[in-house]
Formats: structure tokens, sequence, C-alpha cells
């Protein structure tokens, strides 16, 4: 009985599969062929074949895009454009349409009239600020506004696309640019405010830039002398931090960052060994995927040993030997920790002199 119903759904899917036709597959085919070959214009050709024997709209404009690519890779400028002008023509709402607007600006500012294809390109944003490209077409036309004026024009750009993209996927994108705009021109009081405020404009898992935004703030705060407000603003961003276990989907990127730069706050701006220490093993407790996990052992250990904690530095240096036996500090364990086994390979100099307090100061933040 399962044999015959198992049979039957296979039939009725076989039955339901669109039909692509003989001709359009071969024709589509021999596109590839060509095309990973190396044989630009026949790939081409071929794959405007592939469009004229298509017999669904999706299937054509695949061809009809790719076709496009192959006139790309030859040089073909112009045909390329048409090629492009040709599937939008045909296919104003298909599946590679907007897609190809984009291209299309782009053909243009490499390869036509550059002041147009700007245009063209800052046109495709604000029809389609859904699509994947609009994002990084902004920035484009962020840095094209710096490229031409600095940062008046680039802040004259943000304030005259704010209402376009306002409700849309790129609202936080203006936002987020602006408060970049805004630091970069050395507006730092501005600059926290539009950092702070688009993260919590846009709060995870809405926003895609939140966790940038909070680090910024952050940077401003410490280097205007505001340590506490800085580490407020980074627990503002780990606040979002799903609990370490089977079901988490993924570590962003900041996470971690966040996490080690709070410790290194408590260490160097604010002098808190105990709670330095604390930190950094929450960093390697709970940040299991972030490489710089033997590094927060290793600054514990350092600081436990400052501190005259000696049976500390000796946990962590063992810690250190059992759980990263790769890591640059494994031959300094014994400089931490006497009892230690010997390395195989010397200390570097440069660990040594942090042990020993005799470092040079650390450079100023970046601004």
């Amino acid at each position: 009985m399962r044999a015959a119903v198992a049979l039957a759904c296979l039939l009725g899917l076989a039955a339901c599969a669109p039909e692509l036709g003989e001709a359009y597959l071969s024709a589509f085919a021999a596109g590839e062929r060509a095309f990973h070959a190396g044989r630009w214009v026949e790939a081409a050709r071929a794959w405007d074949d592939a469009a004229g024997k298509a017999r669904r709209v999706k299937d054509r404009d695949e061809a009809r895009f790719l076709e496009a690519r192959a006139y790309e890779r030859a040089e073909m400028w112009p045909d390329a454009r048409t090629t492009y002008q040709r599937l939008a023509a045909d296919s104003p709402t298909g599946p590679r349409t907007q897609r190809a607007f984009f291209d299309l600006a782009e053909l243009e500012i490499a390869h036509g009239d550059a002041a147009r294809g700007w245009a063209m390109l800052d046109d495709a944003a604000r029809r389609f600020p859904t699509h994947g490209l609009a994002r990084p077409a902004i920035r484009r036309l962020v840095m094209h506004a710096q490229d031409v004026g600095g940062e008046d024009a680039v802040l004259a750009f943000l304030d005259a696309h704010e209402a376009a993209f306002r409700g849309t996927e790129q609202d936080e994108v203006i936002a987020y640019e602006r408060a970049l705009s805004l630091e970069r021109k050395g507006l730092k009081k501005e600059a926290h405010e539009a950092f702070l405020a688009t993260a919590r404009r846009h709060p995870y898992p809405f926003g895609g830039l939140t966790d940038d935004a909070f680090w910024h703030a952050a940077e401003i705060d410490r280097e205007e002398g505001r340590p506490e407000e800085a580490i407020a603003h980074l627990r503002e961003l780990l606040s979002s931090r799903e609990p370490s276990g089977a079901w988490v989907s993924y570590e962003r990127p900041r996470y971690s960052q966040a996490q080690l730069r709070i410790a290194e706050i408590y260490r160097d701006d604010l002098r808190d060994h105990a709670s330095a220490r604390r930190e950094f093993d929450k960093l390697y407790a709970l940040h299991k995927t972030t490489i710089k996990r033997d590094d927060a052992v290793w600054a514990e250990a350092c600081l436990a040993l400052e501190d005259g904690d000696a049976p500390a530095a000796c946990s962590l240096a063992k810690r250190l030997l059992d759980e990263f036996p790769e890591s640059r500090y494994v031959p300094c364990a014994h400089e931490v920790c006497p009892s230690a086994p010997p390395a195989k390979r010397a200390c570097a100099d440069y660990i040594l002199r942090q042990i020993k307090g005799k470092a040079p100061p650390p450079e100023p933040h970046a601004r």
C-alpha cells in the first residue's frame, strides 16, 4: 500500500513539474558550455537563442540576463547595455529586472556617461530599496559624494535622501551613514547622538547596523574620556545576545569584540583589575566561537600575576596549555607560572615585555 502511494505521489509531482522544452534546454546548455570555456560571444548568442525559445518568463529573463553578462565579459559594452534594456522592457516586473537596472547604472558609470550612470544608480536605489544591491549602492553614492565634495556633500546627499528612504529597509543605512559622516567631520557629540538614535530606532533583530552603531558610540565615549558610558553602550549592544546553547542561531561579530572591549576598558581606563578579570573570563566562558579566547585567558593571567594571585595565574596558564596548545602565548606560560612546564619555543620578546611591564605605552585610540 505504501509503495503504491509513493508511486502515485511521484507521478503527481512529475505531472506538475514545469516543461521547459528541449529546444530551450539545449540552447541554454550550449551557452553554459561556451561561457565556461571563455567563448563569451558564442555564449551570448546561445543564451539569446534560449531566451527566444523559453516557455516561461523567468526562464527567458534568466537567459537574457546571462546573455548581457557574457557581453560584459567580452567587453562589448553597447551589446550588454542593449540586452539589459531589452530585458527590462520585455519584463518590467520580472525576477531579473531590478538587478538589470543596477547593472545598467554600473555599466554607464564605468563605460559610458559617468554622471548619467550615478544618477541611474541613485534612481535604482530609490525605486528598489528592498533589493540586495540597494544598500551597497547607497554606500557607493556616499563615497562618490565624498570624493566630489567632502563630508559637506555627503551630509547634503543624506539629508536630501532621508525622506525618500523613510519607512524602507534603507532608512537605517541613511541614518548610520549620516552618523559616520558626522564622526569623520569631527562632530563627535552629534555623531554620538546619531549612532545611539539609529541603534535604538532599529533594534535587533530588525536592524542590520545596530551593533556597529552601538560600537561607534562606545568608541566615541572612550575617546572623550567617558569609560563608564562606553561600557554601558557595549552592554546595550550585548543585551540582545541569545544565551549560549544548542538553539543559538549564530554569533554576531561585534558580540565578542564588545565583551573584549569592556574588559580592556576596566583594565586600561578604569584600572579596575577585579572587574577586568571577570570580563575577560566572560569572553572565554561565553563566546565559544571567537578566536580571541586565548587572548582573554592570557590577559586574565597577566592581571592575576600583577595582583599577586599566583594560584589564579597558574590555573589560567594550565587552561592555556590544555585548551589552546597552538596559541602564541603557550611558550610564555612559564613566565606567569613558574611551575608550568617550560616550552619548546622561546616566548616572544614583545610578550615578555608586556609581562615585565616594559612594554611601550599603548597607542592613542584611533580617531
